[in-house]
């Protein structure tokens, strides 16, 4: 609820744009705020489900540690749901020790208002959020997005419990067609080995149809994905879905 309650406080409203949402780096005010109250508690809800579904299971249960403070990075964190969602449910599995969320992505202003949400879950939930906004944004073409990302990853310089990208990589495809091609691999071969060994890397996003490639998304992700771990046999490995 307290949730709610800081989108309400942002000036959250509902205005349903599906063409604007699949594209958020220059969002503005009024697109952000309706981004608050259309597609935000979405994206927590979706987080938060993944979250529990991981957590329902003894030994992935068993591999989050309990006895330092986790961290969590959100990459093209937006205004933040994804990480919303997952604290909300280590906190609903019993986890309480510290979380440490390092929110990185191209607007500014959609980074300016998680600082609250941080707050008030911290004082509704009883999990202290500790959360870092970097701002950066990330080229459209798939080399350079490799060369900006690994300057970002160098920079924060840690291993994450967990990686999260929400409705991120469909934006570089969405904006640059042919030209993004390649960004998924990409983002899985330099966010493996930013993650504890018993980490856990969890990838969502839009099943929008990318015009200039006449495909939709999931197709891609599904195709890049296993191109990744068919050439990594030895690194990270599916366990979702169930």
């Amino acid at each position: 609820r307290c949730i709610e309650q800081v989108a309400t406080s942002l000036g959250a409203c509902y205005n349903p744009t599906r063409e604007q949402a699949r594209i958020n780096l220059q969002a503005d005010e009024f697109s952000v705020r309706a981004y608050l109250g259309t597609y935000l508690p979405r994206t927590v809800f979706e987080f938060m489900t993944i979250g529990n579904d991981m957590l329902a299971h003894p030994v992935m249960r068993r591999a989050v540690p309990t006895n330092r403070p986790l961290r969590i990075l959100d990459l093209g964190s937006g205004t933040g749901g994804a990480w919303m969602g997952m604290v909300t449910a280590l906190q609903k599995n019993g986890f309480r020790q510290p979380v440490n969320v390092y929110a990185v992505d191209g607007n500014e202003l959609a980074l300016s208002k998680q600082r609250g949400f941080a707050s008030e879950m911290t004082a509704d939930m009883g999990i202290e959020i500790r959360l870092q906004t970097h701002h950066c944004e990330l080229s459209t073409d798939a080399e350079a997005f490799a060369n900006d990302l690994y300057n970002v990853l160098k920079g924060l310089d840690m291993k994450y419990d967990f990686v999260l990208v929400s409705k991120h990589l469909s934006e570089f495809y969405c904006s640059s067609g042919q030209r993004a091609h390649g960004i998924v691999f990409e983002s899985m071969r330099l966010l493996e080995p930013a993650l504890v060994p018993t980490g856990y890397l969890v990838m969502l996003d839009l099943t929008t149809r990318i015009d200039e490639v006449g495909e939709y998304f999931p197709n891609i992700l599904a195709r890049e994905m296993g191109a990744f771990l068919n050439q990594h046999p030895d690194g990270i490995r599916p366990v979702l879905p169930m």
